[in-house]
């Protein structure tokens, strides 16, 4: 959990972080290719396309091919998109 204080933090099911800075959403389903992942204040990158995702809010249908694990880094504070 990166963020007690975020209520979403606390029901976001079948995702978990590593530190502060990497929150992996695997897919844990035969036959499934979409998911929602929640991400918390901040900005991140999003590990498979490279785009930044401004964090407390919630990604819905986020496509996820057979072969890959969605994960988010965490970016600077500083960040600009």
């Amino acid at each position: 959990m990166l963020d007690s204080e975020d209520p979403n933090c606390h029901v976001a099911e079948e995702e978990f972080s590593i530190g502060d800075e990497l929150i992996v959403a695997p897919i844990l389903y035969a036959h499934t290719s979409h998911r929602q992942v929640y991400l918390p204040a901040g900005v991140w990158k999003d590990g498979i396309d490279g785009s930044l995702r401004k964090g407390s809010r919630w990604i819905y249908d986020y496509k996820v091919e057979e072969n890959e694990v969605a994960y988010f880094e965490r970016m600077p504070d500083d960040t600009r998109f």
